[in-house]
């Protein structure tokens, strides 16, 4: 399903919400993910995480680096939704970390 610029806008602003409790009435395009909200190295791999979750989408970890600013995730969001290809590997990857903790746990 592609979304809208303004559904991963909201979407992304309630991850940032909850990672970063920045309120997300204050999340914009135009907001800087490390001069506005200070996410360092380790909090953008948890946010990353969340949003490839919530979006359906896989982010390279050589694509993270090319994030600046909240309109950087809905441009990546979009075009690998857009590009259709991303459902399966995502699905792969929940079912791998399903299966690992689960192995965890035992």
């Amino acid at each position: 399903m592609v979304m809208s610029e303004q559904e991963i806008l909201a979407g992304f602003a309630q991850i940032l919400e909850e990672y970063m409790g920045v309120p997300a009435s204050q999340v914009t395009p135009e907001t800087d993910l490390t001069n506005d909200l200070d996410i360092d190295s380790l909090s953008m791999v948890e946010i990353v995480v969340c949003a490839q979750d919530k979006f359906t989408v896989e982010i390279a970890d050589d694509g993270v680096k090319d994030l600046k600013t909240v309109q950087d995730v809905i441009t990546y969001v979009r075009r690998a939704q857009d590009s259709g290809d991303n459902d399966s590997r995502v699905t792969d990857a929940r079912v791998i970390r399903a299966g690992v903790a689960r192995q965890d746990s035992e």
